[in-house]
């Protein structure tokens, strides 16, 4: 299934290889969004650590 922003926004499913997610589609999203995003995932999942990746269509 392609990439929908109104489904796939936010992931949360520990049945998946990449159980917890939060991806944008917008080239002008702001970085500090981005990190505030990414540590709120951090926080509430008690994860060690997050990874970004950029990828261009």
């Amino acid at each position: 299934m392609p990439f929908n922003p109104y489904l796939h926004r936010y992931v949360d499913d520990e049945s998946l290889p990449l159980p917890y997610g939060s991806f944008y589609c917008e080239d002008d999203y702001l970085d500090s969004h981005l990190f505030m995003d990414g540590e709120n995932l951090r926080l509430r999942k008690n994860l060690d650590f997050f990874t970004h990746t950029f990828y261009e269509y």
